[in-house]
């Protein structure tokens, strides 16, 4: 049978019902991190606004409203861009798989998964050290090379 028409597992579906209360919970922790975003928006926060109003007439600028007017907007879109992203991407569905992952997975969690439990520097120990060899390969040839040609103008001052 297919995976697609298998019957769930009646454990992952104690499981996800088990773990179905964190979505509300990560949905109000977004929401207080939301409005605390724009909380501490100040008048000095908008004086480049002020600047443009100024430029083209607007003497009008009750900033205390102004501000309380643009935290509120701002944490309404945030809060609509943060909902619609809970909407699209199947969020409150992946959470309670993450968590139900997570409890399933919790005795591995500080093992080391070094499977040969060696150092970086061991690690790597037989490769430095054929790089090595191969380098003083190159050295005794470039030496013999300069030996040769000492020899070839020794001889050649000599006659």
């Amino acid at each position: 049978m297919s995976e697609k028409n298998a019957e769930p597992d009646p454990e992952d579906i104690e499981a996800a019902y088990r773990h179905s209360q964190i979505v509300p919970e990560v949905k109000r922790a977004y929401q207080e991190a939301i409005s605390k975003v724009f909380a501490d928006l100040s008048a000095e926060d908008l004086a480049p606004f002020a600047a443009i109003h100024a430029e083209h007439g607007d003497t009008y600028l009750a900033t205390d409203e102004l501000v309380a007017a643009m935290r509120h907007k701002m944490t309404t879109i945030l809060s609509k861009l943060n909902q619609h992203f809970f909407d699209n991407n199947d969020a409150e569905n992946k959470l309670v798989v993450l968590e139900m992952l997570k409890e399933k997975f919790a005795p591995y969690e500080g093992h080391n998964w070094n499977v040969n439990h060696l150092s970086p520097e061991e690690y790597t120990r037989p490769e430095r050290r054929r790089l090595l060899d191969s380098s003083i390969c190159v050295m005794e040839r470039e030496l013999a090379a300069q030996e040769k040609a000492l020899e070839v103008c020794l001889l050649a001052n000599r006659y």
